[in-house]
């Protein structure tokens, strides 16, 4: 009797461990730079270029097995657009007499809500790719515009109004990378995702946004 307590006490004991070294919850954060633009459905503008920006997130991951995860992430994320043009200007008689240039940067910053599925391989250095929609919340934009034409004084100006944007933002992300544990319970993350906005956010014209990311982040697990 007292040896098959002793056998269904291990056994329990197994079955414990094994999952609390399975399902970890882990914090963390990712940080880095992104290239973003709008893109339209409909047209195509080759006027419109990428911008560099900034992405830095708090996470939350849920490890459901050795393999799959679920992840969640609360951040902030400049996005927008460069877009510029230039060409030649002729006097009356049709004789050209310089050039104009036009430059507009598009700052978008947006409260970001990734939400992910994630799918590690590997033993200790893992690779791993997720997925999943994220929701956008717009809460500052910034226009600066750099104008010059012949005979005339160099045009600097700025404004802060949202008025031709929508507030929010919808979008689907994917992305790779690999994790590299520096302890049982910390581990160093590279990673390069792609957002694409499915959403149209302008009122006057149609504009999505779309990012590519290139992060560096961390993750401390907890066991249960």
């Amino acid at each position: 009797m007292k040896n098959i307590l002793l056998l269904f006490i291990l056994f329990y004991s197994g079955i414990n461990l094994a999952n609390a070294q399975e399902n970890k919850l882990e914090i963390g954060g990712v940080a880095g730079a992104n290239f973003s633009r709008f893109y339209s459905l409909k047209n195509f503008n080759s006027s419109i270029t990428e911008k560099a920006g900034l992405s830095f997130a708090a996470a939350f991951q849920y490890n459901i097995n050795s393999i799959f995860s679920a992840r969640a992430e609360f951040g902030l994320e400049r996005k927008g657009m460069h877009s510029s043009m230039s060409g030649q200007v002729k006097d009356e008689n049709g004789n050209p007499v310089g050039m104009y240039r036009y430059t507009l940067y598009e700052h978008m910053d947006y409260f970001t809500f990734p939400v992910l599925a994630r799918a590690s391989f590997g033993e200790e250095e893992k690779f791993f790719v997720n997925a999943g929609p994220y929701f956008g919340f717009l809460v500052a934009k910034t226009n600066k515009i750099f104008a010059s034409a012949p005979n005339q004084f160099p045009l600097k100006a700025e404004n802060n109004n949202m008025d031709g944007f929508k507030r929010a933002d919808f979008g689907f992300s994917f992305g790779a990378g690999v994790s590299i544990p520096a302890n049982e319970q910390l581990t160093f993350t590279l990673e390069i995702r792609d957002n694409l906005g499915l959403m149209n956010i302008g009122k006057i014209s149609s504009a999505r946004n779309h990012s590519l990311a290139l992060l560096a982040g961390f993750n401390y697990s907890f066991m249960d």
